[in-house]
């Protein structure tokens, strides 16, 4: 765990963000991103696209995959479609993703 370097008792949050697309479901089960301190990098995918198209994209990035379809999400990279490469759905998905990160 990366300390802050004005040793505050949080796991330091300057150095990364966390990208969602439909879901925080992962990433709000830690409590360090329930801080307050954290909301700022939390982020939707979007911001990640144009984060990396930008070239500001921060030393760690954490990608939060979709977890379910989503019909309104067409428009997006993922169509939409659940991403996750569980079991259950398609592994093309998830390889669309990684194509697309």
């Amino acid at each position: 765990m990366h300390m802050c370097s004005h040793s505050c008792p949080y796991v330091c949050m300057h150095a990364h963000n966390s990208y969602y697309e439909d879901s925080l479901v992962w990433a709000l089960s830690l409590a360090e991103l329930r801080r307050p301190e954290a909301k700022p990098h939390l982020r939707e995918m979007s911001e990640y696209y144009a984060d990396a198209a930008a070239g500001t994209l921060p030393n760690f990035a954490f990608i939060e995959p979709r977890l379910a379809p989503g019909p309104n999400s067409t428009h997006l990279p993922s169509y939409g479609l659940a991403n996750h490469q569980h079991p259950v759905m398609s592994v093309r998905e998830g390889e669309r993703l990684m194509k697309n990160v």
